[in-house]
């Protein structure tokens, strides 16, 4: 079993793939019935970009993601291009090269998401804009339902 010969770290890792992709299968069963021209991503964006802004809450939690950036192991060597938040959610959006880039960016804010005031890793999310060259990491507001 997975416990045998991993740390501590390495078994929470695994069990939160392993929830995680079960809510990603569940997500992606649902946008595969919006139709086979639906673009995740331009979606994400755009609901971010429409949604307002609660200076009070994005100011503090705007802060609050910078700080997380800077000072965990897993993230800290990453540069966001940007770090946002609006009223119900917040996005950090980072310069990738290439797929498994942002598949490895991805994996480590859901491991990394649990340690997170702001948020639980149920209500983080990524998308990724090969287009642009940038991973989305979105972070639903706690005491909301995430947008995604």
């Amino acid at each position: 079993p997975l416990e045998n010969n991993n740390s501590a770290e390495e078994i929470l890792f695994a069990r939160q793939v392993e929830k995680f992709s079960a809510d990603f299968e569940a997500r992606l069963l649902g946008r595969m019935q919006k139709g086979p021209n639906y673009n995740y991503s331009k979606d994400m964006a755009e609901q971010f970009t429409n949604e307002p802004v609660d200076a009070s809450w994005a100011s503090s939690h705007e802060i609050e993601l910078q700080s997380f950036l800077r000072t965990h192991e897993k993230l800290n060597h990453l540069t966001p291009e940007s770090i946002q938040c609006k009223t119900g959610q917040c996005r950090i959006r980072i310069p990738i090269a290439n797929i498994e880039e942002a598949n490895n960016i991805g994996l480590a804010f859901i491991a990394a998401a649990s340690g997170l005031h702001t948020t639980d890793g149920q209500k983080t999310s990524t998308a990724i804009d090969m287009e642009r060259s940038v991973i989305d990491v979105y972070f639903a507001k706690g005491d909301e339902p995430a947008p995604f």
